[in-house]
């Protein structure tokens, strides 16, 4: 299933339009042991992302999931924190 998404990308080498499938690539590459591309993708859709609700500052997905928390060092995760999102 993550090899799929992997595959996709490497076809197309475009970004997800949807923040979820941003996440769902992400994590693909990451299993698939590419994580500066797991970051790459991530930095490059997060401006894509919105808030379920006013409270919730950045999307809780990239330290929750097994393949993703890894690669979300202190100066990645300030990186999300600073990038303008859901405009």
């Amino acid at each position: 299933y993550h090899e799929g998404a992997v595959q996709m990308f490497e076809k197309d080498n475009t970004l997800p339009g949807i923040f979820d499938n941003v996440v769902f690539l992400a994590a693909a590459l990451a299993k698939a042991g590419r994580s500066d591309d797991a970051w790459a993708v991530i930095r490059g859709g997060i401006s894509d992302w919105w808030p379920v609700e006013e409270t919730q500052i950045a999307p809780v997905v990239l330290l929750t999931d097994a393949s993703l928390a890894p690669i979300m060092t202190a100066v990645r995760c300030a990186e999300i924190l600073d990038t303008p999102r859901g405009s």
